[in-house]
């Protein structure tokens, strides 16, 4: 399984270590990932899991949810 997960500031090691063991524990050790940073996020994470299945949990992404709701 291919994972990218996607910051809007580089992430100290121990973060990145965090972050795979949440991972491992929800879909198996069984992971690759990518770790890249993405200024346009403006704060926390987007992981994109085989290409497709997205999580968005980034400023910009809430940002876009509320814009929706309004």
């Amino acid at each position: 399984m291919n994972i990218l997960i996607e910051s809007a500031v580089k992430l100290e090691k121990e973060q990145e270590e965090k972050i795979l063991a949440v991972l491992n524990k929800k879909f198996g050790n069984d992971i690759s990932a990518d770790f890249k940073v993405d200024n346009d996020l403006i704060g926390g994470l987007r992981v994109t899991i085989n290409g497709s299945e997205r999580i968005d949990l980034s400023v910009r992404g809430r940002l876009s949810q509320i814009e929706k709701l309004l």
